[in-house]
């Protein structure tokens, strides 16, 4: 690529060469800071071609998407890029999922986004971007963008395409990572207007799943577990409120400190630790493993480690069911909850949550819930207050 030049008049003109083709750009009267902005870009561009990349990525990929349609023709025509007059859906959904990978998330969570827009998209992939895109019909500030009765089918088509195909939660799941990408967009200049502001939601909090394990349940469990390594995933779900068997499989006999009293878990999804109290039927159980174990680096063992998710949960379920129980829904994540009920009728809710490992606002939405104890609590309280007296009279 050749220097840029400015002719008498102040234009700036460059010639931008590649695999032996060359384009004259007239970049017009900018200021020279536009210009080397340009050429960087250029040469980066180039330099990522070269080497066979295969995805622009975010910044480069905004920047050819705001270009004059001459210069995005011009560099197309010399293979530094296919020109396109507006990306897809698809390709805006993967450009996020490339970024997405970058970010500081959960190995397993980007799995899942990547997964949800390979496969869960549908004809939704092919349509235009700016297709569906809201447009801003007023100058008011506050004025609501407004979609187009074309955008409003695609999108109520596509809605209708996914209660076919899939469950409220599922849908619903996918629709909140379509209003994050779209979010996204707009943040790095895809698009002027999140296109999926207005996809529906349904409540994803089934409380016919939601249940309260308690802790002689999960004990009778434990009891009938041919792996102590069961046995002890059980007993961190239960009284540790550890995600199972994620957070288990990453402990290690360093984050138990006796002395202390501390118990650190490396958080599954955050991948950072957190610390929470070493309770005494904690301390009963990481006892009991390192009798088993002895002196390793990690509290469970290689096999269980090794083992796939699938596996774990399947051994849990047969010891629930050898155990005379029914293997109860949401079989580890209620194991999770249950104990996080307990520690909250004990401590305040602030601690509780950091020690889980989530929000209050989750923990309220999708935690808590109401044991047959809290009732025959609370009239036992009512009676030592007098309440049930005042009420009489």
């Amino acid at each position: 690529m050749s220097k840029p030049r400015k002719n008498d008049s102040g234009a700036w003109t460059l010639v931008v060469q590649y695999a032996g083709q060359r384009r004259k750009l007239t970049l017009g009267k900018v200021p020279k800071s536009h210009v080397d902005d340009f050429c960087r870009n250029v040469e980066a561009i180039i330099e990522h071609v070269k080497y066979g990349g295969k995805s622009l990525g975010p910044r480069l990929q905004t920047w050819i998407n705001n270009l004059a349609d001459r210069h995005r023709l011009q560099l197309s025509e010399i293979g530094l890029f296919e020109y396109q007059t507006a990306l897809t859906v698809g390709q805006l959904a993967d450009l996020y999922v490339a970024d997405y990978k970058k970010q500081s998330h959960a190995d397993s969570t980007k799995t899942k986004v990547k997964s949800t827009v390979k496969n869960r998209l549908g004809k939704l992939r092919e349509i235009s971007l700016s297709d569906i895109e809201p447009v801003q019909r007023s100058a008011r500030q506050n004025a609501e963008p407004v979609f187009s009765d074309a955008a409003k089918s695609t999108l109520a088509d596509f809605n209708s395409w996914q209660r076919n195909h899939y469950s409220a939660a599922t849908w619903t799941r996918d629709n909140k990572l379509l209003s994050s990408i779209g979010i996204w967009a707009v943040k790095h200049g895809y698009c002027d207007h999140n296109p999926f502001v207005g996809m529906p939601t349904a409540s994803m909090v089934n409380e016919e799943r939601l249940e309260y394990i308690s802790a002689e349940m999960a004990i009778d469990a434990m009891e009938q577990c041919y792996s102590p390594d069961i046995r002890l995933t059980i007993a961190m779900g239960r009284f540790a409120g550890m995600r199972t068997d994620s957070e288990v499989r990453t402990m290690k006999w360093s984050h138990v400190d006796v002395d202390g009293g501390i118990l650190t878990v490396i958080d599954s999804k955050k991948k950072e630790p957190r610390k929470m109290p070493l309770f005494q039927r904690i301390r009963d159980e990481l006892e009991r493993q390192r009798a088993v174990t002895g002196h390793t680096r990690y509290v469970a063992s290689s096999d269980m480690r090794r083992a796939s998710s699938s596996t774990n949960y399947q051994r849990i379920k047969e010891a629930v069911e050898r155990s005379g129980q029914t293997a109860w829904p949401r079989l580890r994540q209620n194991l999770r909850s249950s104990c996080e009920n307990d520690l909250l009728e004990i401590f305040d809710e602030r601690l509780v949550t950091q020690w889980i490992g989530h929000t209050v606002t989750v923990s309220r939405k999708h935690y808590q819930k109401l044991r047959p104890s809290d009732y025959t609590n609370a009239i036992e309280v009512a009676a030592s207050h007098g309440l049930n007296k005042v009420l009489d009279e």
